[in-house]
């Protein structure tokens, strides 16, 4: 997410909902430099950023999640705004320790042994898919 398209969605009327994974940085480069170079720069919001002031700055709504059940009122909410033409972010708060599916098997992990890294032998089921 870049930001501009919030401001084009409004200009155009266009009924978008853009649902963004914040993770408080650029968690998939940072894994990648510390790999790479055992250092990371510029990865991390030491002062996290208000997605939902900035949605509210482009003329969109903006929803903060920190809590599974609530990924989904908050995109109801958001769709609800897109029928009036507004248009809409949600910002969910996610692990940072966790990459992308995808991004694990790239670098020769397994997402699901991961998983039990970062939260102990308890398994835990994606929420939304």
């Amino acid at each position: 997410m870049m930001g501009q398209e919030l401001a084009t969605q409004y200009e155009y009327k266009a009924p978008v909902t853009t649902i963004f994974l914040n993770n408080f940085g650029i968690k998939e480069i940072k894994y990648f430099q510390s790999l790479a170079w055992k250092r990371t720069i510029s990865c991390d919001y030491s002062d996290p950023y208000d997605f939902v002031r900035f949605a509210e700055s482009q003329h969109a709504t903006g929803y903060h999640v920190t809590e599974p059940n609530d990924i989904i009122p908050a995109i109801r909410s958001a769709l609800r705004d897109n029928q009036e033409g507004i248009p809409a972010l949600v910002s969910v708060v996610t692990y940072w320790e966790i990459l992308a599916p995808g991004f694990m098997e790239l670098l020769g992990h397994s997402y699901s042994e991961r998983l039990a890294q970062v939260f102990g032998k308890k398994k835990i089921a994606p929420a939304v898919r």
